[in-house]
């Protein structure tokens, strides 16, 4: 099919749509708009009629109102005589107000009197069994009233009354209450046809189970609930509506569709006749030139097309200059395509190499999980035997805590390294975790693997210490072997989770030798690193000792008190050596790094089981009574009293042995500053304690019999 049937096809197919959205859309705004309009008709009818009931109401409330209160009612409702009624109740009385039924009950609800009327007739007549009784339960409700009560009231032949009431009173509004007094009108045929002359429908009482609305082709059919005063279901009313509005809507978008339709069939012949002339001729010239340029390429050739400055125009114009230029885009084009196969090429060795180092772990070189998990894939795939090897570096996180991650970094590369040395030229070694290593041993029998784990404990033994001759490389393992046949990828699993197992039992049965063994080359860098080697350990142990006894501590409080004394600076094996022993005052940044001590000592001491029960105490040794302190600013009471303790005898200590930055001081002059800091570095009671304990050394016969309370 050629483009200019194409542009016409699709011209058409466009303008069919939009003149089909048109009319949908005309149709829809205009359908809206009329039945919009009958619906607005309809609820003001709805309204009248609902407004013409409650004036009804209304009019009987007036009217009860102005008979209830009333000496002539008072007495009637006393004595019954007929002389009321005749005077009063007339025929044409009740013509004139336009009442059904008048009813006087008793205070206790019990009917007195009533009266029926036919207003077709204008004559009185039967009640109707069971109205009095029915009309005369709603006493109570109208008696909670003060000023009556108005509504419908369903009768037992289910025909609806409109009702009003009001208490029997004297003319002044006195005296106790005769009863009550009710005005009510039937709301029948007759009744509604007289409601009807105020709306522009016709009323009727429908059935409670049709809808709310309802439409036909000449009539709409509104309904409404009305509620009863008495027990049971309410009144619907309905109102028809002719549908004059949406005839006559319906009526007029015929007409303007009509005319619509004309003038867009003239607009279309005439828009043809212009498409043709400006445009379609055109657009068959450009395909002709097309079409012998594709069956005989010549660049010499032009497109040739009447200049009329529009876009055709401008299209002539550019493939003339593109057969002018495309040579020259040929060869550009070939270079550029030499080009894009050397990027792709270079791309696919930067993949290749991505690949490779997104299966390596950056810190050890090892392979890392990714490679595990695709490893064992392949080897489960090949369905022979295969050796599981399980490795956990113990202590880790401890050093870490201790010695600073840098430290915890050098552990793990030693492990690596010593693992390659084992079991690199036997199978595939991978870090899977921080401190978790895997091998996969290919073609492995269980001689194989005990001989292997032998091999690393007895390499593990004669491994050379770490951190200064101190701390050692401990490493946990656990093994599992698959036979082939039954190697798959859930049997793996389970072997992993064997070889882990066995692996954390080695670990549990490593750990308190290995803990015990880590405190004893922690306390020894720590009094390798410590300011002062002879003695110093044992002086705070000696005066926390005097002073804790003196403060009244318990025996298991001393035994804690002697721990925190020799292991309360472990936290400072992790401060550089710059700063302890620095000669000089330290800077804000030092002095920053300085007060963490008490912080990674707490953290130490949380994971060995022997100083966990001093951690808190470790946290907060360097706190003051002032509240001055770090590295939580506890004050007074708040702050455990064995550290307390410590702070004073440690303080002491330090000025009367020498350090880096200053000479000790005389014992007279380092009690001189414990007494100036008293209440603020130091427990007051303790200060004084303290210094009762030099006291008694000058003078036995002094004896100080202070006692201070434990906390």
């Amino acid at each position: 099919m050629s483009l200019v049937k194409k542009i016409l096809l699709l011209f058409l197919a466009f303008f069919s749509l939009f003149v089909a959205v048109f009319v949908f859309i005309s149709d829809t705004i205009w359908r809206n708009g009329y039945l919009e309009l009958e619906h607005r008709e309809v609820r003001l009818e709805t309204k009248r009629a609902q407004l013409a009931m409650d004036s009804e109401l209304s009019r009987l409330h007036t009217l009860v109102e102005d008979w209830g209160p009333w000496d002539d009612a008072y007495d009637f409702a006393q004595t019954l005589n007929p002389s009321f009624v005749q005077k009063n109740l007339t025929e044409s009385a009740m013509a004139n107000m336009k009442l059904s039924y008048v009813l006087v009950v008793s205070p206790a609800g019990k009917p007195l009197y009533e009266l029926a009327f036919d207003l077709s007739t204008a004559q009185y007549t039967a009640p109707v069994p069971g109205q009095a009784a029915q009309i005369a339960r709603l006493t109570g409700l109208s008696n909670a009233q003060e000023t009556g009560l108005s509504g419908l009231v369903r009768l037992p032949d289910n025909t609806p009354l409109l009702v009003a009431s009001h208490p029997i009173l004297t003319s002044e509004r006195d005296g106790p209450p005769r009863g009550t007094l009710w005005f009510a009108r039937r709301a029948d045929a007759e009744y509604l046809q007289e409601l009807s002359t105020l709306v522009q429908g016709d009323l009727f009482w429908s059935e409670p189970a049709l809808p709310a609305w309802e439409e036909s082709s000449d009539t709409v059919y509104a309904r409404w609930s009305m509620p009863v005063l008495n027990e049971g279901e309410a009144f619907v009313m309905g109102v028809t509506v002719p549908r004059a509005i949406v005839q006559f809507g319906q009526a007029q978008h015929k007409a303007f569709l009509l005319v619509s339709t004309g003038a867009s069939c003239l607009f279309l012949l005439l828009f043809f006749l212009l498409l043709n002339r400006f445009l379609l001729n055109r657009l068959r010239t450009v395909s002709a030139f097309f079409g012998e340029l594709a069956e005989k390429p010549n660049l010499s050739r032009r497109l040739v097309l009447p200049d009329r400055h529009d876009e055709l125009s401008q299209v002539a114009r550019s493939v003339n200059r593109l057969l002018d230029r495309l040579e020259h885009s040929q060869t550009r084009i070939r270079v550029l395509f030499q080009t894009a196969r050397k990027e792709l090429a270079s791309r696919k060795r930067a993949e290749k190499k991505l690949l490779r180092i997104s299966h390596r772990d950056a810190l050890t070189g090892l392979y890392n999980r990714l490679h595990f998990e695709a490893e064992s894939a392949r080897l489960i795939e090949l369905r022979q035997d295969l050796g599981l090897v399980i490795c956990d570096v113990d202590g880790l996180k401890l050093i870490n805590d201790s010695f600073g991650h840098a430290a915890g970094d050098r552990l793990l590369c030693r492990a690596a390294q010593l693992l390659k040395e084992h079991f690199t030229h036997r199978g595939v070694l991978c870090r899977i975790g921080g401190d978790e290593f895997a091998i996969l041993l290919p073609h492995a029998t269980p001689e194989l693997l005990e001989e292997a784990a032998q091999a690393l404990q007895s390499a593990l033994a004669a491994h050379p210490p770490l951190e200064d001759g101190q701390l050692r490389l401990i490493i946990s393992l656990g093994c599992a072997h698959l036979p082939g046949p039954t190697l798959s990828r859930e049997a793996f699993y389970r072997a992993f989770t064997e070889a882990d197992d066995a692996m954390y039992r080695q670990k549990l049965s490593h750990d308190q030798s290995n803990r015990s063994a880590l405190v004893q080359s922690m306390m020894s860098l720590l009094e390798a690193r410590d300011f002062v080697t002879e003695g110093h350990s044992q002086r705070l142990q000696d005066l926390c000792g005097k002073l804790g006894r003196l403060a009244g501590l318990s025996s298991s409080r001393l035994d804690d008190l002697t721990l925190l004394a020799q292991f309360h600076d472990i936290g400072k094996i992790s401060i550089p050596d710059q700063i302890l022993f620095k000669p000089g005052p330290l800077s804000p940044e030092e002095w920053q790094q300085m007060r963490r001590h008490p912080e990674i000592g707490h953290r130490i001491a949380r994971h060995i089981p022997d100083l966990s029960a001093v951690a808190t105490l470790i946290l907060h040794h360097h706190e003051r009574w002032d509240g001055k302190g770090y590295p939580l600013g506890l004050a007074g009471e708040a702050i455990p009293l064995e550290a307390r303790i410590l702070a004073l005898v440690d303080a002491y200590d330090a000025m009367t042995n020498n350090r880096p930055y200053r000479k000790a001081l005389s014992q007279s002059q380092a009690l001189a500053e414990i007494r100036k800091n008293r209440g603020l570095m130091f427990d007051p009671t303790l200060t004084d304690a303290f210094l009762s304990l030099f006291s008694q050394q000058e003078d036995r016969s002094q004896v100080n019999p202070l006692l201070i309370a434990a906390d």
